[in-house]
């Protein structure tokens, strides 16, 4: 009897068993990467997001020659820069974005489209010091319709004395 190279059915039934099972770990593996990665972007955004916004908060505040009254919880905050400029930060509840006045009387973005701003507050931290700002501030990733597991928000709270009320 003449003997045929080739395989049975029972080595091609293992064979494609062994191949589905390498795709599905590879597949899942790669889908795990890819979540991970998003993940870390996001955070990566909000972080710089979050980071900018205290410092320039931060520095303007300290630098101000004026801080107008801040009522409890308002979230807009206007000031008068070294030169007397009206300058001032306040946060579009419309548009979830943190916005910049820079004197010219137009409020710029200041946070990117990839962060919402869920939550901006100015406080005055003491009663009868009105150069002493608490700044509670709240970013959260863009897409609040993420998986509970992929979402990611920060929540900073600073307080701020303006420079002039210290010397």
């Amino acid at each position: 009897m003449k003997r045929q190279d080739g395989y049975t059915i029972v080595e091609l039934l293992v064979y494609m068993a062994i191949s589905t099972l390498a795709i599905v770990v590879l597949t899942s593996f790669m889908v795990d990467v890819t979540k991970y990665a998003a993940s870390t972007r996001a955070r990566k955004d909000i972080e710089e997001n979050a980071r900018l916004v205290f410092s320039r908060m931060t520095q303007d505040i300290r630098s101000a020659r004026v801080l107008n009254a801040v009522g409890a919880g308002s979230n807009e905050l206007d000031f008068q820069n070294g030169v007397g400029a009206a300058l001032g930060y306040r946060w579009n509840t419309g548009s979830f974005i943190l916005e910049y006045n820079d004197g010219s009387g137009t409020w710029t973005a200041l946070t990117t489209d990839k962060v919402r701003v869920t939550n901006l507050n100015f406080t005055n931290q003491t009663t009868g010091n009105p150069d002493e700002v608490t700044v509670d501030l709240e970013l959260h990733q863009k897409n609040p319709s993420a998986p509970a597991g992929q979402q990611y928000g920060i929540h900073l709270v600073t307080t701020v004395i303006r420079h002039g009320s210290v010397y």
